[in-house]
């Protein structure tokens, strides 16, 4: 009955709009990314449990400065300013200089500050790593692995400074609507990796996924600049001036946002700090990961659609359009959303089932046991709910981004982020930690998409 006719009208609607080819392409790459993130699994289930551990424990740090700084952030507060100054086009012919000059010095100050923050990481990495999980930095140290554990956390960090100059760019791709490279980005920082976690973990132990996760982001970097220098971006340091208050509305933008912490960055850095010397983490983070798989497609495919939202801003009576753009991106995300939570609890038990069976797991690594096995399937299951919730918040958190609406985004987060781990505190006293969180999860999942959702609908009402 309707599951098909909702596929077909979804198909549809993407053959039917002008970002046609850009949903395409950022789809077939989603996909191929994930498949890589499968095999990347696979490579991580083959680590003795406690190296799968230190893997995610070391990995908590700096996926906390790209999430919350840089992706969650930086590329939130920039978007706006580029597509601004280019609808100036009409009233001014200068308008890529001003954008090559933006760029030139939002990198600049961006990279000299995340460099610093990664510098105190690096060299007070001993006590973080203590400080974040005491229980598993002494077993760790009691199996003679500090050495290693430091020196992953330490490459871990080096890696966010890459990352930044690498999101810089992919703004501007994403203005100019050029995604057949930025599409790649997940696939070059996957193959990284595996390299990784293959060949140079036969020279350098689990220190060598360190160097491999570099690696990834230094290919997509490459990319990057390449098809940037393409459409015109050039480095630039004249105008300051003239681009001053752009910096000064995306830093307005971009320092209360630095509050805002995602859902999987809360439950990943709660369930971190409260793990035992086991493999909690490490089993937390395969749950987490297999999750994302079909929602990373739609927060893939929703990269279209703030260009298009925030480019309606800016032209003459297009408020009926804008809002009708809204509910249509929100509608398919909506259906498509209750399609990924049926998949991937179909899918699980294959997939976690192809990881083991690829990562040839022998005695004393993370998926020997069934036990585990189980479990995971259990939890990913559980976590796909939350799916429906998670796309709701990101298609309406394009609204904020557009309308340059920093406070209620950044309320409504600290409001979810605060319940969430109430609650998982609270739950844990009561039922296994792993599943307290992974419920913590979906409920602030649906904190914020019921928050997002109730004011769009009065702004929407007082508007019309």
């Amino acid at each position: 009955m309707q599951i098909p006719s909702k596929i077909s009208r979804f198909y549809k609607f993407f053959l039917n709009t002008e970002n046609k080819k850009s949903v395409f392409v950022l789809v077939f790459w989603a996909l191929a990314s994930k498949g890589l993130g499968l095999f990347r699994e696979a490579l991580i289930g083959r680590l003795p449990t406690i190296q799968a551990n230190m893997f995610g424990l070391a990995s908590t740090l700096n996926e906390n400065i790209v999430t919350i700084l840089i992706l969650g952030t930086i590329a939130t507060a920039s978007l706006p300013q580029i597509i601004e100054l280019d609808n100036q086009k009409t009233n001014q012919g200068n308008n890529q200089k001003q954008v090559n000059q933006y760029l030139t010095w939002t990198g600049l100050i961006l990279s000299i500050c995340i460099a610093f923050l990664c510098l105190t990481g690096i060299i007070w990495s001993k006590e973080f790593l203590f400080f974040l999980n005491s229980d598993s930095y002494n077993s760790i140290r009691d199996a003679g692995l500090e050495s290693d554990y430091i020196k992953l956390n330490q490459i871990f960090l080096v890696a966010p400074i890459i990352f930044a100059i690498k999101t810089i760019l992919g703004i501007f791709l994403n203005a100019r609507k050029s995604f057949k490279i930025y599409s790649l980005d997940g696939v070059l920082s996957n193959i990284g990796l595996i390299i990784g976690l293959t060949v140079l973990y036969s020279y350098f132990g689990i220190v060598g996924a360190g160097f491999g996760l570099g690696l990834g982001f230094c290919f997509a970097l490459i990319g990057f600049v390449i098809d940037s220098y393409k459409l015109g971006l050039r480095f630039d340091l004249s105008g300051f001036k003239v681009i001053q208050p752009y910096l000064w509305k995306t830093l307005w933008l971009f320092l209360p946002r630095v509050l805002v912490i995602n859902s999987a960055r809360t439950a990943e850095t709660l369930m971190a700090t409260i793990s035992k010397a086991d493999d909690s983490v490490a089993i937390f983070r395969l749950s987490m990961n297999i999750q994302g798989i079909f929602y990373g497609i739609i927060l893939m495919v929703s990269t279209v659609f703030l260009p298009d939202l925030t480019n309606l801003l800016y032209k003459e009576n297009a408020k009926s359009e804008f809002w009708q753009k809204l509910n249509k991106y929100l509608a398919v995300s909506l259906k498509f959303s209750f399609l990924a939570v049926i998949l991937t609890i179909i899918a699980t038990p294959v997939l976690v089932y192809l990881i083991q069976f690829l990562s040839f797991s022998k005695a004393g690594s993370l998926l020997a046991s069934n036990q585990t096995i189980y479990f995971t399937i259990g939890l990913v299951a559980l976590g796909s709910f939350a799916i429906i919730f998670q796309s709701v918040s990101e298609i309406l958190g394009k609204y904020f981004i557009a309308i340059q609406d920093n406070k209620f985004s950044i309320v409504s987060t600290v409001i979810a982020n605060i319940l969430s781990i109430i609650l998982t505190v609270i739950l844990m006293g009561v039922i296994n930690r792993l599943v307290a969180v992974m419920i913590g999860f979906i409920v602030n999942n649906a904190i914020v998409a019921g928050l997002f959702y109730g004011r769009v609908r009065k702004d929407k009402l007082k508007i019309n």
